[in-house]
This record gives C-alpha cells, sequence and structure tokens, in this order.
C-alpha cells in the first residue's frame, strides 16, 4: 500500500512538472554581464526584464508566462557556444536572445541553426550573420555595422575633416567599422584620404591608460577621428581625451557604438559637444506611443532614460512574443515562419524583418552633442541637436548586397 501511494504521489509530482512546463516559455539570454562591458549588458537585462514583467502581467502569451534566463558570456566566444548549447540542451529554452559581441554572434549563429532554436540578436552588429553567414534560425533587431557606417560616411562627407583616422576594439568590430568608413565615404567624397593600417589603433578590451594612443592620434596629423569603442573603453577614453586636448583643435569626431546612456550619464558634461554618435535608438528620436510608453516605464522603473541597448533587447523579446502570438506555436520551426516578414511597433520605430535575410528595417538615428540636457531623474547630460533618421533604403544593404543565400 506504502509503495502503491509513494507511486501515487511520485505521478502526481511529475504530471504537475509536465503541467508547469507547459506553461511558461522559457528564453536563454546571453549578454556581457562582467568586466568592461558589464554596464551595457546589464542595461540589455533591464530592457528585457522590463518588457517579460510586462507580458506576463497582461497574461502572459496564450496563458504561459515568460521565463528568462540570463547569463553572462564576458564577451567570449568560446562561453558563448557553450551557453547556448547548456541553453538547449539542458535548460531546453524556446528561444536565444542577446548576444552582445561579433565574435560571440559569429560563434552562435551556426550553432543556433545546428541545434534549431530561434535566435535573435539585439546587440551585435557583425554583417556576416545577416549577410555571407546567415541561417533560417538567426534573426537581427539592431542595426548592422555596414549600415551604421553607411550613416557615419554620410555625416562624415559633411565635416572639415579631409584625413582620417580610427580607435577601436582589437576585434572583428574594430576591424570591420574601419573597413566599411573607408569604403562608404570614398565613395561619397572625394579628395579624402585614410591613415594605412599600421598607423590607426585597435587596442585590446582590457585597456585602460589610453594616454598612448591619444598621444598617437593627436601627432597623427589625421583631422577626423571614427571610434568604435564602447561601454566602459569609451568612458575611460573620451574622459582621458578631453584631459588631453584631443577635441581643441577642431577635429571632426564620430563615434559608431557609444551612444548608450551609460555613457552619457558617466560622463555628465564633461563630455565635449560637437561629437556626432550613431545609434539603432535615441529616446527622444521617436515620438510614437509604443517608445513614449517605454520610456516612461523605464524611467520609473530605473530612475534613468533608457540606452539603445535597453531598446533593443526590449524589442527582441517584443518580436519573440508576436512570433508567439502569430504561429500559435512556441515549436522552433513556426517560430522562425512567423518571424520572417513580422511587422510590430516598438521602441525602435516601426520594425519589419526581412524575410530575404531576417535583418529587422527600421530608421536609425545620428545626433551631435550639444546643450546641457537635464534627465527626469535629476542627471544633467549632454543632449543631441541635431538628431539625424536614416531609413533602410538610404544605408542598409540589400540581402544580395549583404550575401545572403538563406540556408
Amino acid at each position: 500500500m506504502k509503495r502503491f501511494v509513494l507511486l501515487l504521489v511520485l505521478g502526481i509530482l511529475l504530471s504537475s512538472s509536465a503541467v508547469l512546463a507547459q506553461d511558461t516559455i522559457k528564453i536563454g539570454f546571453i549578454y556581457v554581464l562582467s568586466g568592461r562591458g558589464a554596464v551595457f549588458g546589464e542595461v540589455a537585462k533591464r530592457g528585457a526584464e522590463l518588457a517579460i514583467e510586462e507580458i506576463n502581467s497582461a497574461g502572459g502569451i496564450s496563458g504561459k508566462k515568460l521565463v528568462g534566463i540570463f547569463e553572462d558570456d564576458q564577451g567570449k566566444p568560446e562561453i558563448a557556444v557553450e551557453l547556448t548549447k547548456r541553453f538547449v540542451q539542458k535548460d531546453r529554452v524556446d528561444a536565444i536572445i542577446g548576444v552582445v559581441t561579433s565574435g560571440s554572434a559569429e560563434a552562435v549563429a551556426p550553432l543556433a541553426a545546428e541545434l534549431k532554436v530561434p535566435l535573435i540578436i539585439t546587440t551585435a552588429t557583425t554583417p556576416v550573420v545577416t549577410g555571407q553567414k546567415c541561417n533560417r534560425y538567426t534573426f537581427r533587431v539592431t542595426c548592422t555595422t555596414d549600415q551604421t557606417l553607411k550613416a557615419a560616411a554620410l555625416v562624415a562627407a559633411q565635416a572639415k575633416a579631409k584625413t582620417w583616422t580610427t580607435i577601436g576594439p582589437d576585434y572583428l568590430l574594430g576591424y570591420e567599422t574601419w573597413d566599411y568608413f573607408q569604403r562608404y565615404l570614398s565613395k561619397i567624397r572625394s579628395g579624402v584620404t585614410f591613415l594605412p593600417k599600421s598607423e590607426v589603433i585597435f587596442a585590446p578590451m582590457t585597456t585602460t591608460d589610453w594616454g598612448p594612443h591619444i598621444k598617437k592620434i593627436m601627432n597623427s596629423g589625421a583631422d577626423g577621428i571614427v571610434i568604435s569603442l564602447w561601454g566602459g573603453n569609451a568612458v575611460d577614453f573620451l574622459k582621458q581625451a578631453a584631459q588631453e586636448g584631443l577635441f581643441n583643435d577642431q577635429r571632426s569626431v564620430i563615434m559608431t557604438v557609444a551612444g548608450s546612456m551609460d555613457v552619457f550619464v558617466a560622463l555628465g558634461l564633461g563630455l565635449p559637444q560637437g561629437i556626432w554618435f550613431g545609434n539603432p535608438y535615441w529616446f527622444q528620436a521617436n515620438t510614437g506611443p509604443v517608445n513614449e510608453a517605454f520610456v516612461h516605464r523605464y524611467q520609473e522603473r530605473f530612475q534613468v532614460e533608457p540606452s539603445y541597448s535597453a531598446a533593443t533587447a526590449y524589442t527582441g523579446v517584443i518580436a519573440y512574443c508576436e512570433a508567439l502570438k502569430r504561429s500559435g506555436s512556441p515549436s522552433p520551426d513556426a517560430v522562425v515562419r512567423a518571424l520572417e516578414g513580422l511587422q510590430f511597433d516598438a521602441p525602435l520605430g516601426k520594425v519589419t524583418i526581412r524575410p530575404e535575410d531576417h535583418q529587422a528595417l527600421f530608421n536609425i538615428v545620428w545626433g551631435q552633442t550639444s546643450q546641457a540636457l537635464r534627465l527626469k531623474g535629476g542627471k544633467v547630460i549632454r543632449g543631441w541637436d541635431p538628431i539625424l533618421s536614416f531609413g533602410p533604403d538610404e544605408v542598409l544593404p540589400s540581402p544580395a548586397e549583404a550575401g545572403c543565400k538563406m540556408r
């Protein structure tokens, strides 16, 4: 009799676990949550968590609650790969969202296809994951490096600078930024020159003393600088560069990925005026109701305006949930089909996921640092004026140009 009761209890527990599993939708999130890029990943985590909370408080998706599992890849591709395997094989997630560095994105995208799990990239910008190495299971809801640099070239073409140099991280993002900038600007404007590879700078992510690099730039003869540093590296570089007088000589300065709120808040009015920043999102650039509601909720919750990594992470969750509603099933194949061609409103504006390569189409924004701007929480940062918007038709390569042959 005791054996029968024990078996009955075990059966009830197991069936309860099965019901619980059926009543939740698991999402694995990969972000950089430690080291120099930690603040960037933490902000993205906030955006994703906010979206999950909003969806769950509204009843979930067909009654199923979202469960987010957040992990730190430290910006290392090999860790991102191990996390992806664990998410799918052990945690049994229904989708993976996030990925910050281009190296991690390149490593994880083909694995997502192999494991047949939908991957929605929210931060990494390397073009290859929706270009030459595109696959059926990989999607992106942020901009691409070449899209950003086409816009950067349009901005640079109006600047006085005639000789350009770069400083960026010593990995794929830094290299691609410089390659695309040279390619696009040389087509748009004649008479510009670029310093040779031996004279430009790609610094390790562990760099803290930027003094030697700043001196090299100041002595290079370049009057234009394109900078692809981000997170803590961008903050430290800009602080030290301002102290060294890098911005005192009327150089044209373009920053391609550092326009995040953590950078602006950390620097305050120590951030010089006249620097151009390019972003997939700036909280003031879109006055649509979805963004206004997002900004309001984010401000209330975190006492600061949202950064672009928060907005794209939020958008990634919304895209996945819209696909779940459209498909009526969390099965990978159904979600993939639903994501292709999906149109929805997000903090970024109106978004369409291009079915041919799975790249999100939306307007990216650029702005130049200007007068002081007081945030609702009381912090003072540099505002943007002017704010420019570039549509995908202006700056985003076509799937054929990107080299995507969907497999």
